[in-house]
């Protein structure tokens, strides 16, 4: 169906982010609509990689993105920094990792991780995360979206699960499961924020990237 005569002359702004990014400026966003009445806001609701924000933004697809970046080499022209989220491990409660003061990734190479689905773009993610924690691994001992069945086999010791941002947040809220005491530093994930290359920076849509980021 055609847009209605008064949705037609609205300004239109397309957000790309994971649904989990999205919940962090969820808040922000409905209260910017509010300000602004002259505007209509869709998203796409999908995680995106630098290449992946860079291809939906040159194809018109979104004009914000929002993707997970490593570093410089993950990075877009011009994007900017928002927050970082941090790789947790988990284990079961009565497993003897446990209640170690310190664990390394030498500890767990004959324990196997939990991983979500190959089918979930935030798999590779974790699966580098992991590889940066000099972390090694063979095959997964569980596949799975579903954090109920994780958190089944977890308690019952079937092997650690690596999780970061509300994920990580959530599950370790849960019942009969421990966070892993890993020595040194576990790898971290920048979220990041960018534009289309031809966006005016004084249109409605820099200003709502820019509100957004506050």
């Amino acid at each position: 169906l055609p847009p209605a005569e008064d949705d037609a002359s609205r300004h239109r702004i397309t957000i790309a982010a994971h649904p989990a990014i999205f919940g962090q400026f969820q808040e922000a966003l409905n209260a910017f609509e509010e300000t602004n009445p002259d505007i209509s806001i869709s998203l796409s609701l999908k995680p995106l990689t630098a290449d992946g924000a860079r291809a939906a933004l040159d194809s018109g697809v979104a004009d914000i993105a929002y993707f997970h970046a490593f570093g410089p080499g993950d990075d877009i022209e011009h994007s900017h920094y928002c927050w970082s989220e941090n790789l947790v491990l988990f284990i079961g409660a009565q497993h003897p990792l446990a209640e170690q003061p310190h664990v390394d990734a030498g500890d767990l190479d004959d324990i196997q991780p939990l991983l979500p689905d190959p089918a979930n773009p935030l798999r590779p993610i974790i699966e580098h995360m992991l590889g940066m924690a000099g972390i090694v691994w063979d095959l997964p001992a569980m596949e799975s979206d579903q954090l109920f069945n994780v958190m089944t086999a977890v308690q019952k010791g079937a092997g650690y699960f690596p999780a970061f941002g509300p994920t990580a947040r959530d599950f370790g809220k849960m019942p009969g499961v421990r966070r892993i005491a890993f020595a040194g530093l576990l790898p971290q994930v920048e979220i990041r924020q960018a534009l289309r290359a031809d966006e005016d920076p004084d249109s409605l849509t820099a200003s709502l990237a820019d509100y957004l980021r506050r």
